[in-house]
């Protein structure tokens, strides 16, 4: 479990214990500059940002990002990164890498020929952004709603924030710690048997493409009776 945030406040020493608990493996974090750190590669790490959302990386490979745009990071080209940086052998055979960070994070999707922000790309390293755990779900249609109405009418957006702060999270919220939690559960899945997610709405490895998704099921930190039997079955 490796600490690549400064702002997010999440304890990757407790996100280790998680794991180890709810897995029955041996988990253990690493930081303070050891381990797989893009942020350690210098002038590499600019060269993961994405300069155009609805075009693949390798159509975009070196070009600068447009001026005022908001800094997102292509997951994949990071997870590259990060194994470049800590070199051969840094992973010992059977060890899984998570990597969480509050850098912006997205994968480039075909279907709809755009970036989409994602809280876990989930690989070995894996990659848990809490930005994207804010700004990749979706926010309720009644935010959005009421949201579009003050920036017409010239309303108080403000007020609007707070009265639907209780339905996603925002960067510095004490649930963040928790959803992060679902995504590591998520990313460990994924490297026991190949698949991150459940159709399951109620089990924390449930692919929530909507806030309340995040903070009923994600959030959850449980498992829903199939996989909770799955996990018991390889662990």
């Amino acid at each position: 479990m490796h600490d690549w945030q400064a702002r997010a406040g999440i304890d990757v020493a407790a996100l280790a214990a998680f794991l180890g608990r709810a897995l029955g493996v041996e988990a253990s974090p690493v930081s303070g500059g050891a381990g797989m750190r893009p942020d350690g590669a210098g002038g590499a790490l600019g060269a993961c940002r994405v300069a155009d959302v609805k075009r693949p990386f390798w159509r975009q490979r070196g070009e600068a990002p447009r001026d005022g745009g908001v800094a997102l990071y292509d997951g994949h080209e990071l997870l590259r990164l990060a194994l470049a940086v800590a070199g051969p052998g840094a992973s010992p055979r059977g060890a899984l890498h998570v990597m969480v960070t509050d850098l912006l994070v997205g994968t480039y999707d075909d279907a709809d020929a755009r970036y989409h922000a994602r809280p876990v790309v989930a690989s070995n390293p894996s990659l848990l952004s809490t930005a994207s755990a804010v700004w990749g779900p979706a926010r309720s249609r009644r935010y959005y709603g009421e949201a579009m109405a003050a920036r017409a009418s010239g309303g108080d957006g403000a007020a609007v924030e707070a009265a639907h702060a209780a339905e996603h999270l925002v960067e510095g919220d004490a649930r963040m710690a928790a959803a992060i939690r679902g995504y590591a559960m998520q990313a460990a899945m994924y490297a026991l048997t190949g698949e991150a997610f459940c159709d399951d709405a109620s089990c924390c490895l449930h692919d929530a493409h909507w806030q309340s998704g995040v903070l009923s099921a994600v959030a959850s930190g449980q498992l829903c009776a199939a996989h909770g039997a799955a996990i018991g079955g390889l662990t």
